[in-house]
């Protein structure tokens, strides 16, 4: 991390030649930072990590906040996309959040390429942090559809591409200065560490030190870069050829650190070129919710000062310690990690660890003492689909603090390994020129705490120039439809806040105005931006795995023809169905009344809040203004179809045997910047505005609203009858369900086998009120049974 080049013309509008004055206005900064400045994690529980296309991912999302790790109850919609290689995403999906928690499914559709996918989730509040912050886990898709394509098929001699990084500690190389040199080799095709060796070489080809992997494809060692020189790396590959690397850039001048662990403290020592002075360094400590500066300056030690740190004051997790020169601008930063003390414990058992094809199976789970929210996945082990690659714990403690390869359980009782990858992955979770500059925090993407935010520009469509304070109404039309009103900033900007919008029905956005239409352009609510990550490992099929995949493609076959009509079937979520106007003041249902074939009959017999007159040869609705005791005469009537807006003249050409009901609101009303003389809203029986033509005004996007809620399905076996039934039924993901909630009382759950034998999984993931994250694996074993199909 360049922490130079980070700041801004030292320290801004702070004194940079008094020591007294900058540091407590740091940490007045990041104070205000911490307090009014949310920050949020996701994470994404799937049923397993291996994908057919023809498959449905279920998928629960988790939002914490990013200190504490509690449930929050903040953003009320995450986004979640699959992106390939090329960061180009091939399925997307937006999930309502209630509580911190949602629930998605996700159809892998037949067009989709074979490969490593990148599963992301964030929410529109943490795009202002960066995509380093967004939930990233690896997804294996395999589409048997189009066909394997050979040149998938290897043998895992044959992975042969590797890559060498270099991280030193603190940040950066200084010329003259000792530094910790973290490594990490790694063969990129697969993903896996490797267990390798090497050598740095000087200008002259010369062997200044050798070096080799400890473990994980991770190592250390030390290096003091000389004036003048330059360096290369040679990497000695298992296959016993040679890769050379580039080390990273040195800097003329500047401060090195090295932080070493003790039992009690933890010691950080800093090293600086010969101009610049030590004893005016300062550390600052941002532990959790915890932070500030060191109370005494560093002890000078010869060439170098040291920094005494109590274990006991900081808190779980991620500590970051940076070194701060007399001018307040940051020069370096460590990483240091301390294993959560406090655990969800979560407790999953079967009633038997051996179970015949189509038995029933009952699985207790409970947690020691508290209640949380848990999600349960129950799928077949094979040499296709293993373990989870990551685990909430895992994440909220370490993934989502570290960048680069998921760390597996070892780091939280291993001391050095942890060492290891915060020397490797570290980062940090904001810039210290956002703090020091913006320290209430940034508001380009708000939070989306009521509903979706939906945006984008109007312009002019000859010249292009922005269409500023232009009132623009927005229609999600249906059965219980939506209406907004807002207006245009001075970029041609709009912004519209719809709650419970579900589906994918689309949006119509209108002017309001008459004449010439605008040009309307929706912004996309998903994130442009990516992370720097590592590229995703290529996807290798094994010959001995072509069995696996055939038994995977079958079932998914078998599982979409006998049962596709189930796993189709979606739950409606419990919204507000009252329209904006809330209820009409009189509400005329066209079937009791006598039917017409022409709106103007409708509207004359029995509709007495509204009269009919002719303009210029038109018809148009005169409302009555029921508190004045008159009419309005402005022709400023709000005229809905299913929540479409109408011109007054163009409803009476609408054909009122389609309408269900007449609500009219005969009164003045206010919706935002828009004022109406009354308010007549029809509703037809199918809600889709069969056969009106909009106007040109109105502008029909698609715009996909949150997803509704897909029932998991799994057959029951409580007769012999079924149990003897010849349909197959060959599930390898036996039970699901994104919302069991367990405390000490166990959670009972029962679920059936299928006729697949071989090993199972049971994988329960949670998170209590107060923060505490579990995770817990269970194993049972189908045999081979009499009962199977055949």
């Amino acid at each position: 991390m360049k922490y130079i080049a980070i700041l801004c013309c030292c320290l801004y509008t702070l004194h940079a030649g008094a020591q007294t004055d900058v540091f407590p206005s740091i940490q007045t900064r990041v104070n205000t930072w911490q307090s009014v400045v949310l920050q949020e994690k996701l994470f994404v529980h799937t049923d397993k990590p291996f994908y057919l296309s023809g498959e449905i991912c279920w998928c629960r999302i988790y939002c914490v906040d990013g200190n504490t790790h509690r449930p929050q109850d903040i953003s009320k919609l995450a986004y979640i996309e699959f992106l390939d290689q090329d960061n180009k995403s091939v399925l997307q999906g937006k999930i309502a959040l209630d509580k911190g928690l949602g629930e998605g499914s996700f159809y892998i559709p037949p067009g989709i390429n074979t490969g490593v996918y990148r599963l992301r989730a964030y929410t529109n509040w943490m795009k202002n942090f960066g995509p380093q912050t967004f939930f990233e886990s690896p997804v294996t898709i395999v589409n048997t559809i189009k066909g394997v394509d050979t040149a998938t098929l290897t043998r895992p001699d044959s992975l042969t591409q590797y890559s060498l990084r270099f991280f030193p500690e603190g940040g950066d190389l200084v010329t003259g200065l000792p530094s910790t040199v973290a490594f990490e080799a790694l063969n990129t095709n697969s993903g896996q560490p490797l267990d390798a060796g090497g050598a740095i070489l000087g200008a002259n080809n010369d062997t200044v030190l050798t070096f080799h992997t400890q473990t994980e494809g991770l190592g250390t060692f030390t290096f003091t870069p000389l004036p003048g020189q330059t360096y290369k790396a040679i990497l000695r590959c298992p296959d016993n050829s040679t890769r050379t690397f580039l080390i990273p850039g040195i800097l003329p001048r500047g401060y090195t650190v090295h932080l070493l662990d003790n039992s009690d403290n933890l010691t950080l020592v800093v090293h600086a070129s010969r101009d610049l002075a030590l004893q005016d360094t300062r550390l600052f400590i941002h532990s959790g919710t915890w932070s500030a500066f060191t109370d005494q300056p560093p002890t000078r030690t010869g060439d170098s000062a040291t920094f005494i740190i109590s274990r006991r004051q900081l808190q779980d997790g991620n500590s970051r310690f940076t070194l701060f020169d007399f001018a307040g601008r940051p020069q370096a930063e460590r990483l240091f990690f301390l294993p959560p003390h406090k655990k969800l414990a979560i407790t999953a058992t079967t009633d038997k660890q051996e179970y015949a094809t189509r038995e029933k199976l009952q699985l207790d789970i409970s947690t020691a003492d508290t209640s949380a929210h848990l999600s349960v996945a129950v799928y077949r082990l094979d040499s296709l689909q293993g373990e989870p690659v990551t685990d909430i714990v895992r994440y909220l403690w370490t993934s989502s603090e570290w960048t680069g390869r998921i760390p597996g359980n070892r780091v939280f009782d291993d001391p050095s390994l942890a060492n290891l990858y915060t020397l490797t992955h570290g980062w940090s979770r904001f810039l210290w020129s956002d703090v020091l500059t913006h320290p209430t925090g940034p508001h380009l993407f708000p939070p989306e705490i009521r509903g979706q935010l939906i945006s984008g520009r109007l312009t002019d469509p000859h010249s292009g120039a922005p269409a500023n304070d232009v009132t623009t109404w927005l229609s999600t039309p249906g059965l219980t439809f939506q209406f907004a009103a807002t207006q245009t900033d001075t970029a041609g900007k709009f912004q519209f806040d719809i709650k419970d919008f579900y589906g994918q029905d689309g949006i119509i956005i209108h002017t309001g105005t008459e004449g010439s239409p605008y040009k309307v352009e929706a912004f996309t609510p998903f994130s442009e931006q990516y992370a720097r990550t590592e590229p995703l490992p290529a996807f290798h099929l094994r010959t001995t795995q072509l069995q696996t995949l055939t038994r995977h493609n079958i079932g998914m076959q078998v599982e979409n023809i006998y049962t596709g009509d189930s796993l189709r079937r979606f739950r409606t979520p419990r919204v507000d169905t009252t329209p904006f106007f809330n209820r009409g003041d009189y509400t005329y249902l066209l079937d009791n009344y006598t039917r017409f074939t022409s709106i103007e009959e409708v509207l004359r017999e029995y509709v007495r809040e509204i009269n009919i007159t002719r303009k210029q040869g038109h018809q148009h609705i005169v409302m009555l203004n029921e508190p004045a005791h008159s009419v309005f005469t402005d022709d400023n009537t709000l005229v809905l179809l299913d929540g479409v807006p109408v011109p007054n003249d163009r409803i009476f050409n609408y054909d009122p045997l389609k309408v269900k009901k007449l609500d009219v609101i005969p009164r003045e009303y206010i919706l935002g910047p828009s004022h109406f003389s009354g308010i007549a809203s029809f509703t037809t029986f199918k809600g889709d505005f069969e056969g009106l033509e909009l106007d040109p005004n109105s502008l029909q996007l698609e715009y996909e609203g949150m997803q509704y809620h897909r029932e998991f399905y799994s057959p029951a076996y409580n007769t012999n009858r079924q149990t003897q039934s010849r349909l197959p039924d060959f599930r390898n993901v036996l039970y699901w369900s994104p919302d069991v909630r367990a405390g000490t009382k166990p959670a009972s759950i029962g679920l059936y086998t299928s006729d697949l034998p071989g090993e199972y999984l049971v994988v329960v993931q949670g998170l209590s009120a107060d923060g505490r994250a579990g995770v817990s694996y269970t194993r049972f074993t189908v045999r081979p049974g009499p009962t199977a199909a055949r």
